[in-house]
């Protein structure tokens, strides 16, 4: 660390760790797995402009509607990165379970995470996905997700007004892109 730049280099390393809001609005955890941590910022370096097209995303596949059966069979054919890091995660919870198993396989290059899978159990179903986070000016992101066979009975289950009104099996996808810590920016 100096004035002009800031160097991070190292590994965050999780066992058994569990995060709870403060009245128990949320619960994430436990969470287990290392994430790599490299960070560089030079305040005399030249950052490219945040309007450039350049693409950081390049590892995320097209999530359109007439591609759904295609994304289906990338993620069941997906081997496994073998150079990422897998972070798991027991729950997720926000008022009510949301997912359950989640494994995120990741790797940096740079100041680019790419996460080529993360799959999770949601309400009796599954989503499986692929983002991708770049650092180097701010923050950018996107990723995008199928879900198949999601429980709407299970789901509906947290929400005591509409329990046990709502039954059905739900296929899906998402994509979402975005950059800052707010939601101004998200496009999805």
């Amino acid at each position: 660390y100096s004035e002009e730049t800031l160097n991070i280099s190292g590994r965050l390393k999780a066992h058994e760790l569990t995060i709870n809001g403060e009245n128990g609005e949320f619960i994430v955890g436990p969470v287990n797995g290392v994430l790599p941590i490299k960070y560089r910022l030079n305040k005399r370096m030249t950052l490219p402009n945040k309007n450039s097209k350049m693409n950081i995303f390049s590892e995320v596949p097209v999530f359109e509607k007439d591609n759904f059966s295609n994304l289906k069979n990338f993620y069941k054919n997906h081997e496994i990165c073998k150079n990422c890091n897998r972070i798991t995660i027991g729950n997720i919870s926000y008022g009510m379970p949301l997912l359950k198993n989640v494994n995120i396989f990741l790797k940096q290059d740079n100041d680019i995470y790419n996460i080529p899978l993360f799959d999770a159990d949601i309400s009796g179903g599954s989503l499986k996905g692929t983002a991708s986070l770049n650092i180097s000016n701010g923050i950018d992101y996107t990723a995008g997700f199928i879900i198949e066979r999601l429980s709407l009975k299970e789901f509906c289950e947290g929400f005591e007004p509409i329990r046990g009104y709502i039954s059905g099996l739900v296929d899906g996808l998402a994509f979402i892109k975005g950059s800052g810590a707010g939601i101004n920016n998200l496009i999805g």
